[in-house]
């Protein structure tokens, strides 16, 4: 059986949760096949996108298995994304 992409996953979803932004997905249909990863671009302040690698793992089976990973608020709005409260991430 020749091995195929999984389809593109539905946009995630946010919440705040304390201190952090949990950012939350679903997974996509792997066509029989186990999806062992994911990964997590952040939209930052100034329209370009960023790999969240720090919080969200892409190696991490916890992250994969759970769905979600959490981003301290801190983060989001330091020098890396530069992100205002109410900015679409």
């Amino acid at each position: 059986m020749p091995l195929t992409t999984p389809d593109q996953s539905d946009p995630p979803t946010t919440v705040i949760d304390g201190v952090n932004v949990k950012v939350s997905w679903n997974a996509p249909y792997g066509h029989g096949a186990p999806i062992k990863s994911y990964k997590v671009y952040i939209k930052r302040g100034d329209g370009t996108f960023v790999l969240e690698d720090t919080y969200c793992k892409s190696s991490d089976p916890l992250t994969t298995s759970n769905m979600h990973c959490k981003i301290p608020m801190a983060v989001l709005t330091g020098p890396i994304y530069s992100l205002q409260k109410g900015d679409l991430i």
